[in-house]
């Protein structure tokens, strides 16, 4: 997540199937995975 962007790599067959794989993101990382950007810390 460095970017701030959520990507996939698969075609969805169905509008409802890329709905469906949002909501599991949205469930599972937060809607934050959408915009957040994380810098890296280097020491």
């Amino acid at each position: 997540m460095s970017s701030g962007s959520t990507e996939s790599q698969e075609r969805f067959a169905t509008e409802q199937d890329a709905y469906r794989a949002f909501t599991e993101v949205v469930e599972s990382d937060g809607i934050a995975s959408f915009s957040a950007t994380v810098s890296k810390v280097v020491h």
